[in-house]
């Protein structure tokens, strides 16, 4: 019987790759959010119903003047850099300076989670869109730390 073994090393090579692929349709998501905001174009929900409601609170712009969507611009085009930085080099302190930025993002989806759920009763599905896609970044980042971890032993 034949068995099957996997390249540790192969798949620690391509996670950043992913995290890149990630962070590109982020980037899209947020644009996109972003280029709504500025031009007052509706929404189109799918899956769930509330984008407008979500999109037009007080809760998506900070300090009265900078939208949530575009922050979401930032920190995917930073994810994306620091992703590319650690294709490019595999430096361990951009590695865990990208978990701990995802993290970042894991925190604060979450808390944009709980706005949706509990105050507005209202959701939008490219937010839920982030939140997962925040959520996988941080989850293959962590991933990619452990096998770095793992492959010293």
């Amino acid at each position: 019987m034949a068995g099957f073994s996997i390249d540790k090393n192969k798949i620690k090579r391509l996670l950043p790759v992913f995290v890149m692929g990630l962070s590109v349709l982020g980037l899209v998501d947020a644009a996109f959010l972003t280029f709504k905001h500025y031009t007052g174009g509706d929404i189109k929900c799918f899956v769930v119903s509330g984008c407008d409601i979500v999109t037009s609170s007080q809760y998506s712009v900070l300090f009265d003047l900078i939208p949530l969507a575009l922050m979401g611009v930032l920190f995917y085009f930073t994810a994306l850099l620091l992703a590319f930085v650690v294709v490019e080099t595999d430096a361990k302190k951009i590695k865990f300076f990208l978990w701990a930025w995802s993290g970042l993002g894991v925190l604060s989806s979450l808390w944009f989670l709980y706005i949706q759920a509990v105050i507005l009763e209202a959701y939008c599905f490219y937010c839920l869109v982030s939140i997962i896609n925040t959520i996988l970044i941080f989850g293959i980042v962590s991933t990619i730390l452990f096998l770095d971890k793992k492959l010293k032993n």
